[in-house]
């Protein structure tokens, strides 16, 4: 390469570098980091399989972005949602019963934070999100009989059970998501019947 040459490419490199400097600021725009339920990304519906002795699902409640700041939400059930997507398909879902089922907010070991049908929930800074259990505890009900000793029935085979759950109330570092706030768990449920 000739000095010329060396000469073009040094001043091609200084106007590009001197462009660079001049790019606009983006600070100041909307904010990016949301808060939402990763499971119900795809689609605002899960299902679980249940029997009499009940069962389980997991949901993972999370911000896009780890964020610097603590970011507090509330992940509850909405009977409303169930309410609207009866309405809307013509079907006839009931909302579990709320004595037979919880919500429960399990830590990185696996144990039971709390539990309850509303919880609120606080991430801390650089934390992502949480997983939340939904422990069906059976799917039998207890009465007493004449004689007041307790006895256990089924809930109904004939009723198709769901659990309406939703995020609100994010504050902090992030904004609820448009999409994927809220969604329904169905229940698939296994029974055997005598054989007559």
């Amino acid at each position: 390469m000739n000095k010329k040459n060396i000469y073009s490419v040094f001043l091609l490199f200084l106007i590009i570098f001197a462009g660079c400097q001049q790019l606009p600021k983006t600070e100041g725009g909307p904010e990016s980091n949301v808060a939402y339920i990763e499971e119900l990304s795809s689609s605002n519906q899960m299902r679980f399989t249940v029997d009499d002795n009940g069962g389980s699902s997991e949901f993972t409640t999370r911000v896009a972005n780890p964020t610097l700041d603590k970011v507090t939400y509330t992940v509850k059930i909405d009977e409303t949602l169930l309410e609207a997507y009866n309405a809307e398909n013509k079907t006839s879902f009931t909302v579990l019963p709320h004595k037979v089922f919880d919500l429960q907010l399990i830590d990185k070991d696996g144990k039971i934070v709390k539990e309850g049908k509303e919880l609120n929930i606080t991430l801390e800074p650089n934390e992502y999100g949480k997983k939340i259990k939904v422990l069906v505890k059976s799917m039998m009900e207890e009465h007493k009989d004449d004689k007041g000793e307790t006895i256990k029935t089924p809930l109904s085979y004939y009723q198709n059970y769901a659990i309406p759950v939703k995020m609100t109330n994010v504050e902090g570092g992030a904004r609820l998501q448009s999409t994927a706030n809220s969604g329904i768990l169905f229940l698939n449920r296994k029974f055997s019947m005598p054989v007559m």
